[in-house]
């Protein structure tokens, strides 16, 4: 039994067709998924952009009540300060009570620094931190702070000793408010 010629080509040529069928219903699957896969990522992408969003509010809403918060403790705690001032500068004031005088002042000195560190990390996250960067004589600096950690190292008990090299340099240039806290911060 021999096969004609035109049986073997309709074998084939069905053979032919079903592979395409075959490839065809292939690609549309891989199709499918892809456009399946891309809908995902758009969905995903979507949800990021609503979670950044409601990250940035609340960021903002943060913000806002770190300023108000430090605005409200600020106006109390500069009153404290300047009747602290007063009482430090009365020479008739006895030793003891200049002590506790020199004790209130440290604290709320101590105290708004927190609150100005507080709002710098506010005005860092919402990239408004400025520097009042100028001269600043070093020297001058530099005893301001050791004299204001002798008293508190004094007041503990411990001795602290500053040696500073006659070779500083007259001035440099920097935030002298932000380079006392950090000096402060790290003694």
């Amino acid at each position: 039994h021999t096969r004609s010629s035109r049986d073997w080509s309709s074998d084939v040529c069905s053979s032919d067709l079903q592979s395409r069928q075959v490839a065809q219903e292939e690609s549309n699957r891989q199709t499918q998924l892809l456009m399946r896969e891309i809908a995902s990522h758009r969905e995903t992408d979507a949800q990021l952009q609503l979670a950044k969003q409601v990250a940035d509010q609340a960021n903002q809403a943060k913000s806002r009540y770190i300023s108000n918060i430090s605005h409200e403790l600020r106006t109390p705690l500069n009153g404290i300060l300047g009747y602290a001032q007063l009482l430090d500068d009365d020479v008739a004031l006895p030793d003891h009570a200049k002590h506790a005088v020199g004790v209130i002042k440290r604290g709320g000195d101590h105290l708004l620094s927190l609150i100005e560190g507080t709002l710098d990390i506010a005005r860092i996250e919402s990239g408004k931190l400025t520097l009042d960067v100028k001269p600043v004589r070093l020297a001058d600096l530099l005893q301001q702070i050791t004299g204001l950690i002798e008293n508190e190292a004094r007041a503990k008990r411990l001795r602290f000793v500053a040696d500073l090299d006659e070779a500083l340099p007259e001035a440099v240039r920097a935030d002298e408010r932000r380079v006392r806290q950090l000096l402060l911060n790290i003694l």
